[in-house]
């Protein structure tokens, strides 16, 4: 993710384009950029099927030369947590992950026909993405969208066995079901208001993942934050285990697997994204 602004707006960075800004064009609106419709999606099913305080979507509009998708949602008076959390006492601490808390376990019991479709939300029934397009990317060039848990199973399933990875990473199964999971819960993506309610804001990376899943974004984005901020967080990392459960052996084996099998895959050179009208973005890397 991206820096926040100073007021608080929050930054999208995409994992494949950059970083889009989202701008406030009123007094209780702003719209956001994506390249895909799953903020918008999420957000409906979240205000549908949970209490969670989050931004009410107004419109989508679709920028069909661009690529991309407008979000038009209410703006969210207040303050992010990050900006507050130094300046609270461990009490009020400790009540905001009791919070958070709540609000993962409601999104855990979130139970849709899209459960059990493994990653991103997409439209309908839709194959998603599990993690970025990079990841599964196969010769006959299909980039890991998985219809079931049990496809995605077997897919790394096979990737573990090519590897020759089975004795040090193990094999997977579909036993642990899949839940709505915000996928990137830090301090910078919860706003306080003036009646110190928390809302979550930032769903552009939202889906359906093992339950172990939020535990571990957390993990890997206060990773990233003590990174960024050159310091550590160690009271926001011990409430990890009050608002997400203890860390478990299915993210260990998870991040085994990341590093037995998918950081040694080979790779291909960079190809160039060009926009329809001759717009140079970046380089995606292209991996077998």
């Amino acid at each position: 993710m991206c820096d926040a602004t100073p007021d608080g707006l929050a930054k999208e960075d995409h994992p494949y384009l950059g970083c889009l800004t989202v701008i406030r064009f009123a007094e209780d609106a702003v719209v956001k950029p994506v390249y895909t419709r799953t903020e918008a999606l999420v957000l409906t099913m979240v205000a549908e099927h949970t209490s969670i305080p989050v931004p009410k979507v107004r419109r989508v509009l679709k920028v069909e030369q661009r690529g991309l998708y407008l979000v038009v949602m209410d703006f969210i008076r207040g303050k992010q947590l990050a900006a507050l959390w130094g300046g609270m006492s461990d009490e009020e601490k400790e009540q905001v992950a009791r919070t958070l808390q709540g609000y993962v376990q409601q999104l855990r019991k979130v139970d849709v026909p899209r459960r059990r479709i493994p990653g991103y939300v997409e439209e309908g029934d839709k194959a998603a993405w599990f993690m970025s397009p990079t990841v599964f990317n196969d010769d006959d060039g299909t980039l890991g969208k998985f219809a079931t848990q049990q496809e995605l199973v077997d897919r790394m399933n096979e990737l573990t066995v090519l590897n020759g990875s089975v004795e040090e990473v193990g094999l997977f199964d579909a036993s642990q079901p899949l839940v709505l999971t915000h996928n990137d819960l830090n301090a910078r993506n919860v706003m306080v208001d003036e009646d110190k309610r928390l809302w979550l804001i930032d769903w552009s990376e939202s889906g359906f993942f093992p339950e172990f899943w939020e535990r571990l974004s957390m993990q890997m984005q206060q990773a990233n934050e003590e990174r960024v901020q050159e310091k550590k967080l160690g009271d926001w990392r011990k409430l990890m285990t009050i608002m997400c459960g203890e860390s478990s052996a299915e993210a260990s084996q998870f991040l085994a697997w990341c590093t037995a099998v998918y950081h040694r895959r080979p790779k291909k050179a960079p190809v160039p994204i060009v926009l329809p009208d001759g717009d140079y973005l970046m380089s995606i890397e292209e991996v077998v």
